[in-house]
């Protein structure tokens, strides 16, 4: 089957309608499979259905008509009716998933962000007993996801008792950590799999304060899938009655603080660091969950929907 995929030009709306439905009908496409965040490329991918008469699968990796910065003319106009036009429509939490469903009366089904299982670790990775205690962050920090949950790291690490090194391992970071002596490093692929492997604590953030608590109560941050096959503990920092934190606590794989506390924070630090029984069955319920999202079995769903179901 032929897939119209992005065009290249997918913030320029008025050119993404035209060369869409172009590539279309030069690949003789059967489905058209429009993947949100794109406003341009979502509302081209709608329109090309409809002129083309094909079927269209939609996948939403965020909230549309929630998002702060979206393009909202676009939003409100078209986020019902393209529901209404698709067969097949995915979001990336259950909360997102329930969310959209009730919000436009349709069924949404819950497709998440998967891993290959072929790059975890065999089991626990015990360090040193000598080793400098890290918390590794690797990711993008923005005001509106993590910096302030971010910040709030480095200034509980200094209060711990086992006075942690923090890596941030981040395309660059803000002036409020920066102030702080903080610095960022990029690494290749492999290397940043072994620092993860070799990290006494992953860390995995959410902000408290936020311009997007709608994304940030329905969102699910995709680090979190590589910190799961790392064989090292993860340490949730994120609000309550976010997804992340619900997710974190049902399945047990994370240790989860959930108030925005500094001294919460540090203490959470120290026992994680110093247990290695705790770290030991994070670990193995963090293996447990992270079978649940094989990208080998997730990908025939959506390979199902874009062949109609067959």
């Amino acid at each position: 089957m032929d897939l119209t995929l992005q065009p290249p030009f997918p913030g320029l709306y008025p050119l993404s309608s035209p060369l869409l439905k172009r590539w279309a009908k030069e690949h003789a496409a059967q489905r058209i499979y429009a993947h949100f965040p794109s406003s341009a490329f979502l509302v081209a991918a709608y329109q090309a259905a409809e002129e083309l008469d094909l079927p269209l699968t939609v996948y939403f990796d965020i909230l549309w008509q929630e998002l702060p910065e979206c393009d909202m003319r676009l939003a409100r106009k078209y986020e019902q009716r393209i529901l209404e036009r698709a067969d097949g429509r995915f979001a990336i939490t259950e909360f997102a998933a329930d969310f959209l469903s009730k919000k436009h009366g349709l069924h949404v089904d819950f497709l998440p962000h998967t891993i290959d299982l072929m790059n975890r670790v065999d089991g626990f990775q015990p360090l040193p007993d000598n080793a400098q205690p890290t918390i590794h962050f690797c990711g993008g920090i923005y005001p509106a996801m993590n910096q302030d949950a971010v910040v709030r790291l480095v200034d509980a690490a200094q209060r711990a008792k086992c006075r942690p090194q923090v890596d941030l391992c981040a395309p660059g970071v803000p002036q409020e950590l920066q102030s702080r002596g903080m610095q960022a490093r990029y690494l290749p692929r492999a290397e940043l799999r072994a620092v993860q492997r070799q990290s006494t604590i992953q860390f995995l953030p959410s902000a408290f304060h936020s311009n997007r608590p709608m994304t940030i109560r329905h969102n699910f941050p995709t680090k979190a899938m590589e910190y799961l096959c790392s064989g090292r503990p993860i340490l949730v920092h994120a609000p309550p009655d976010c997804y992340l934190s619900w997710l974190a606590k049902k399945e047990g794989f994370a240790l989860v603080v959930d108030r925005p506390d500094i001294d919460e924070l540090s203490r959470a630090i120290d026992r994680l660091v110093g247990d290695e029984q705790l770290q030991r069955e994070l670990v193995a319920k963090a293996f447990a969950f992270a079978n649940t999202r094989d990208s080998h079995i997730w990908a025939g769903v959506l390979w199902k929907s874009l062949c109609g179901g067959n």
